[in-house]
């Protein structure tokens, strides 16, 4: 994607490289819509890492903070060693450059890479430490007449990012800091005592652990946070006789391990953003009808029912539309939409069309390329599709992903393929029982109108606009209202189960 023509660069971003001391230089940015980009290549230039950047695939690799990152033009996804991540705008192209959003980038690397990353839009300012600012700094171990006090030094208020258990079976008290970042040599050669024998001190990408050998059994124990950080107190009671551990309710104790607090965050998930999607709009009629009715129109009134079922029930908190009006948005708009608003579930509403007239019916996609589309009518459906839309953004009608787009699309919808099916399912079941036409069943195939949503996906084509008998009752209110109940039903049943 190009910026407009009228972007230029306006202003420049403070950096404060503080690996390097007295490193302070200014990077120049564009604005786009509010969103600030920066060159990739002048942002590696000024932290003097190396770069790999192919033309012909337009994409540039940064060998940041040990690892490589890759942004391709036209993408939010990020490549960060061997994993895809979502960044909630694209990377763009300007003047034969790659830019970056600088605010969604520095997020990622600074959630992702070992360094800290900073970025303040307010104040134009970007700071950077390379392996990270250590915010674990101390521990010291004091004997009491009952027990033993562990004092934890820190240099920032952790909060519910503050872990910690007992091992019931080896003695060992766990405490782990999410975010947390800890010289592990000095950690674990502090001098132990009484009832902590030893103490070992891992760094993890993403948390600090340290887990402390007890010498016995403790009949009690609690930990507390200085309430603006600055130290962790850990009191450890001593059992009067060795019996088994026995941890009192009002301990407080959140016991998740390291493993499963990385994934508790990466995989909580809780559905409050639908996006509706209404195909088409604007200078894309999308289907016509052999007596003037147009896609477009259809789907935006089954859209703006679905929208207030949704806003007038309590399943979710927002419900947001790609397009409320008759206007064009070019896809790639249409996910940045869905991806920018934290969206969890994507609705694309289209009306189907076939040379034989007798067809009629509902059909509902899920996003899988490759998979069926040898079957002759997923693929004439999948193609209309993409030809028209790419017909109507000045792309080649006839263009298909590259190998490139599909293993990049592949990657990243794995993780909803599983959801997506079973959102399309629901769905296709809601409308059956709200109309007595065919259901002609739950399909996968690509829609590049699904391509970069980084949620479960789902395209429903509700009727064929060709079939005389569905064409007039597509006119009516009363069937767009009871197709949008059906869908409505759909993501309700989809998001009770994910709740259960």
């Amino acid at each position: 994607m190009l910026f407009p023509c009228s972007v230029i660069a306006q202003s420049i971003i403070r950096v404060d490289v503080k690996s390097f001391p007295e490193k302070f230089v200014f990077l120049p940015y564009i604005q786009s819509q509010g969103d600030f980009y920066v060159s990739a290549m002048e942002f590696a230039e000024i932290l003097d890492v190396n770069t790999y950047k192919d033309d012909v695939l337009k994409k540039i690799v940064l060998y940041l903070d040990g690892s490589q990152v890759t942004l391709s033009v036209d993408n939010p996804f990020i490549k960060i060693g061997e994993k895809l991540y979502q960044i909630p705008l694209p990377v763009k192209e300007y003047r034969s450059e790659i830019y970056f959003p600088v605010r969604e980038l520095i997020a990622a690397l600074d959630r992702y890479l070992p360094g800290d990353y900073t970025f303040d839009q307010n104040e134009r300012t970007l700071e950077i430490y390379f392996g990270g600012i250590i915010n674990i700094t101390g521990l010291t171990v004091e004997q009491k007449a009952n027990g033993t006090l562990v004092h934890i030094s820190t240099s920032k208020y952790f909060g519910k990012d503050l872990i910690y258990w007992l091992d019931e079976s080896k003695y060992l008290l766990n405490v782990q800091f999410y975010n947390g970042k800890l010289d592990t040599v000095q950690m674990s050669s502090t001098e132990t005592r009484d009832l902590v024998l030893r103490n070992t001190a891992v760094q993890h990408p993403e948390i600090a652990s340290i887990t402390f050998r007890l010498s016995r059994y403790v009949e009690d124990f609690t930990v507390t946070e200085s309430p603006q950080g600055g130290e962790v107190l850990i009191s450890l009671v001593r059992a009067k006789t060795a019996q088994p551990v026995v941890v009192p309710p009002s301990a407080n104790i959140r016991n998740i391990r390291a493993e499963e607090l990385v994934a508790k965050d990466k995989k909580e998930w809780v559905i409050d953003t639908v996006v509706i999607d209404p195909g088409h709009g604007g200078k894309d009629p999308g289907t016509i009808g052999p007596d003037g009715l147009m896609e477009k129109d259809v789907v935006l009134d089954i859209a703006k029912a679905l929208g207030d079922l949704l806003e007038n029930s309590e399943l979710v908190d927002s419900v947001v539309f790609t397009r409320d009006s008759d206007v064009f948005v070019p896809l790639q708009e249409r996910a940045e939409i869905a991806n920018k608003s934290g969206g969890k579930l994507f609705i694309s509403i289209h009306v189907n069309s076939n040379n034989n007239t007798r067809i009629r019916g509902f059909e509902t996609y899920f996003l899988r390329p490759g998979k069926t589309e040898s079957a002759l009518e997923v693929l004439e459906v999948v193609q209309r599709e993409n030809y028209v839309m790419n017909l109507y953004e000045n792309k080649d009608p006839n263009r298909e992903l590259t190998e490139e787009d599909k293993i990049v699309l592949s990657n990243v919808q794995n993780a909803f393929v599983k959801e997506s099916e079973q959102f399309a399912t629901l769905i296709s079941e809601g409308i059956d029982r709200k109309l007595d036409w065919p259901n002609l069943g739950v399909k996968q195939a690509g829609f590049l109108v699904l391509w970069k949503v980084s949620m479960p996906n789902v395209l429903v084509e509700v009727g064929f606009i060709t079939n005389p008998s569905q064409r007039n009752e597509l006119k009516t209110s009363a069937i767009k209202h009871r197709i949008a109940e059906g869908i409505f039903e759909g993501i309700k049943r989809f998001i009770e189960e994910v709740r259960k």
